[in-house]
């Protein structure tokens, strides 16, 4: 693993940097960091390099307290970033409120994704009640490895209750189904059956309204599905990304990361 810091829009930019192959980009949720990608990450370093991105305001990206409040604003620092980095369009990854700011890259900047991945994305149906998902997300804790639960305080405690909050309630404003029809990349959507805050309900829209989509149920996952099952997630990132032709090099990593 290593750091990397790129300048964006002002702001030092931190990544967290594993594998080796061709890239990916992983988005984080709500109030969290990088930090909580790392058994994926692992999983997956034999066949990419992953780049878990610290959004604006989050992890070890520090931005000044009354900016980057939006979600818009988060998905022009992430874009503004993969051109800052020369990445070119890639796999991207979201999950949970990173599922959201990659809905809105693929809509929005095109250019910088050629594959979708959806793990647990929040965002439908629209305006979210704020209390309902702390609610959910409190149901859902007890379903989490301790070890992700110490990651999760520490990355809330360093972003702050205010950026959160503004951010839970920008979600009212930002309308993720209009730009579902927008997308225009294969997508997956990847979904836990033990997740209390992302209901069959939102897979069940996210197919019926983007035109390539492919959905999974994953057994036994819970909301951070990623973390909770860091390897089957990572065999349907490895098959879908196959499956809609990537380059051949995802190919030949494929049977080495297995």
């Amino acid at each position: 693993m290593r750091s990397s810091w790129t300048r964006v829009g002002g702001l030092r930019t931190h990544a967290r940097v594993v594998g080796q192959g061709p890239p990916l980009l992983l988005l984080h949720g709500l109030g969290c960091s990088s930090d909580y990608f790392e058994p994926l990450q692992q999983a997956l370093s034999s066949g990419f390099t992953t780049f878990a991105l610290d959004m604006a305001g989050f992890g070890h990206t520090r931005a000044p307290r009354h900016s980057y409040l939006q979600l818009e604003r988060l998905t022009e620092h992430v874009a503004q970033w993969l051109v800052e980095n020369d990445l070119g369009q890639i796999p991207v990854l979201g999950h949970s409120l990173g599922g959201e700011i990659a809905i809105d890259l693929a809509a929005r900047f095109p250019e910088c994704v050629a594959q979708l991945i959806l793990c647990a994305p929040t965002g439908i149906p629209e305006n979210p009640s704020v209390l309902r998902q702390m609610g959910n997300l409190l149901k859902d804790a007890p379903e989490e490895r301790p070890a992700l639960i110490a990651k999760l305080i520490k990355a809330y405690l360093r972003c702050g209750p205010s950026r959160m909050l503004a951010i839970a309630r920008n979600q009212k404003c930002h309308l993720t189904g209009p730009l579902l029809e927008r997308i225009r990349v294969p997508t997956l959507v990847i979904v836990g059956d033990l997740d209390p805050v992302i209901r069959p309900y939102t897979a069940h829209v996210l197919k019926r309204s983007i035109p390539l989509v492919k959905t999974l149920d994953l057994p036994r996952g819970t909301h951070a599905l990623h973390d909770s099952c860091p390897l089957e997630v990572k065999e349907a990132i490895l098959d879908f990304l196959l499956l809609e032709g990537s380059q051949s090099i995802i190919a030949a990593n494929h049977t080495k990361a297995r």
